[in-house]
């Protein structure tokens, strides 16, 4: 697992996007409120937020496994060698 940089890459982008999801949720709702939007409208604008980290969380993901399968197994493993 250290070994394959793909692993790697997608673990930083989640870490990235965790951190800042975190920093988002934790100040937005107070500006949000100071502004003047209701909480309905707040609630929109997280979710919407939180559907475009899982997206983009799964494509990091789809890029990752795409670029570690390699061999030529069907389900990205070496085949057992026929004696």
């Amino acid at each position: 697992v250290f070994k394959t940089p793909p692993i790697f890459v997608a673990a930083g982008i989640e870490a990235v996007m965790y951190l800042g999801y975190g920093a988002f949720l934790g100040f937005l709702p107070i500006y949000a409120k100071n502004v003047g939007l209701n909480d309905a409208e707040i609630a929109t604008v997280l979710g919407a937020q939180l559907v475009l980290a899982m997206s983009v969380n799964a494509g990091a993901r789809e890029l990752a496994s795409a670029r570690s399968c390699k061999s030529p197994g069907s389900n990205g493993t070496v085949p057992h060698p026929k004696y």
